[in-house]
């Protein structure tokens, strides 16, 4: 199946009309999604900790000492993918029930903005494929690689949120009511990150087609 979307992927001003293959259900659906498949370390110190701001803070300053476009767009799609690991490995020690949620849906949206961080990169990193165009194939590859992965793991959060509630509501237990934010979150979150999953794909692709055969080809490798 193809999906339809819209964008100015040759940069000329007019917007061309795109048909990607979908993303299957039996891949979407995959909630065995451990930190080892997303290709991530285990955190010591965690968003619901206060001294992780001085983490995000020597993120922030190891980007900004990045010169290379290529490499600061990698650096920051692996400090994204931290982000949403160390969500998952809240939920892991603390259980749903028991996890800061507050924490949790702030990990989320902080996943996101650092993915968007990455669609300002785009002239720059498309740039590039004149001199490193191996380096930028194997950010593409990783990137889209990464965001079928992170995908995943959204709707597993959401899954762990709903079988929460379900028990809650079968028991007589009264939710958190913040619980009922990480939902609406993740489902935002996933709306933004798909917005800017296909803007950076697209700029950087030299035509609409390799972003399919791109996409196809990555799918096809996670099967």
């Amino acid at each position: 199946d193809t999906a339809t979307t819209t964008v100015d992927a040759d940069g000329d001003g007019v917007v061309d009309i795109i048909q990607v293959e979908e993303i299957p259900e039996d891949i979407l659906l995959d909630f065995d999604i451990t930190i080892e498949d997303m290709e991530a370390n285990r955190a010591t110190i965690m968003p619901d900790s206060p001294f992780h701001i001085f983490k995000r803070f020597g993120h922030a300053v190891t980007e900004a000492v990045t010169f290379d476009p290529v490499a600061k767009a990698e650096l920051r799609l692996e400090h994204a993918n931290d982000y949403l690991a160390e969500t998952i490995q809240m939920i892991e020690e603390d259980g749903m029930e028991n996890v800061d949620h507050g924490a949790v849906t702030a990990a989320i949206e902080r996943y996101e903005s650092k993915v968007e961080q990455i669609t300002g990169q785009v002239e720059d990193v498309k740039a590039e494929k004149v001199t490193q165009s191996e380096a930028v194939n194997t950010f593409l590859d990783d990137f889209v690689d990464k965001q079928l992965t992170q995908q995943k793991v959204l709707d597993n959060i959401a899954e762990d949120v709903i079988e929460v509630k379900e028990t809650a509501a079968a028991t007589g237990v009264v939710v958190d009511v913040a619980i009922e934010q990480i939902v609406a979150v993740v489902e935002d979150v996933k709306g933004e990150v798909m917005s800017d999953f296909t803007e950076i794909l697209s700029g950087v692709e030299d035509t609409p087609e390799d972003m399919a055969t791109r996409l196809s080809t990555v799918m096809d490798e996670q099967e």
